[in-house]
Formats: structure tokens, C-alpha cells, sequence
């Protein structure tokens, strides 16, 4: 798992900062991010699972003390890496409300805490990443209407794309 999170901050080191001022936009047309409870920016929040961190003291370090779902007390390194490529933060969590018309523009976060390559391997129900894949699969439709045939597959092939996988059982 340590070699994960070098793995990590050495491409968010490398990033070269876009900034948020002038005409200058982010450095990647969206970003997409599969996994589990480490890049989780909510999505068990809006499925059967006993895997949620939509209850205090997650989020105490969140404006107004939210808890979103994330598996921390704040941002999780998706945030940071969104932010130093030139969104305002992560792309929503794919199953919530908020991952629909202009904000599918953004990319989305099919992650799941507790997910794993199995299929039928957990009692915890998570979001195994066979289905976080069919969801992008959907979110590639759903961003077709929204952007247009042409431009969704300009954003799916020029996105950054962060999968973290395999810190859990």
C-alpha cells in the first residue's frame, strides 16, 4: 500500500499546475477514477452496503463538518490531484445526483470502499470493479447526450484516469 501512495504523490508532484485565473483551463478534459475506500468519494453512500462513512467523525475537516461519504476525516488524494491539474475538486460520485448534465463534462468517480476484483467474493456489497466498469460504460452513453458523440470521445481519450485497487482484502 506505501508503494501505491508514492506511486501517487510522485504524479501529483510532477503535474505541472494549471492555475484557475485567466482563460486557462485544466490541464485534462476530465479525470475517472475506479477503486476502493481509497479514492471512494462517496458512492456507497447510494447503495445497500455497511461500507459508509456518511456518519461523523468522517468529514470533520470538510467546510460545515460534512461527512461525504469519503473514508477520511477531508480530502482524499483524488481531490489533490483534481485540484493541481485544474478542476475546483474530484469528479462526483457516479451513483449520486450530482453526476448528471454538465457535471458528467467533469469526469466521474466510479470507486467503491471495499471493492475488489471479485465479483461475489464480499459480504459487504461493494462496487466491484467489473460494475464500476459497466457504470463507466453507462456514464460513456450518458456523456454522448449531454457533450455530443464527437466531444464525449475527445473527454474519454484525453482524460486522466486514476485507479487505486488492492489496499483491502
Amino acid at each position: 500500500m506505501a508503494l501505491r501512495y508514492l506511486l501517487l504523490l510522485a504524479i501529483f508532484l510532477s503535474a505541472q499546475p494549471t492555475g484557475h485565473s485567466g482563460e486557462e483551463g485544466p490541464a485534462v478534459p476530465a479525470v475517472m477514477v475506479f477503486g476502493d475506500s481509497l479514492v471512494d468519494v462517496g458512492n456507497n453512500n447510494y447503495i445497500f452496503t455497511i461500507a459508509k462513512a456518511n456518519f461523523p467523525p468522517y468529514g470533520r475537516d470538510f467546510k460545515d463538518h460534512v461527512a461525504t461519504g469519503r473514508f477520511c476525516n477531508g480530502k482524499l488524494l483524488v481531490d489533490f490531484i483534481a485540484e493541481k491539474v485544474g478542476f475546483n475538486g474530484s469528479p462526483p460520485a457516479y451513483l449520486s445526483p450530482q453526476a448528471s448534465g454538465q457535471n458528467l463534462l467533469l469526469g466521474a468517480n466510479f470507486a467503491s470502499a471495499a471493492s475488489g476484483y471479485n465479483d461475489h467474493g464480499t459480504l459487504i456489497k461493494a462496487i466491484s470493479v467489473s460494475q464500476q466498469l459497466k457504470y463507466f460504460k453507462d456514464y460513456q452513453a450518458k456523456l454522448a447526450v449531454v457533450a455530443g458523440s464527437s466531444h464525449a470521445r475527445s473527454i474519454i481519450s484525453g482524460s486522466l484516469y486514476i485507479i487505486c485497487a488492492g489496499s483491502c482484502c
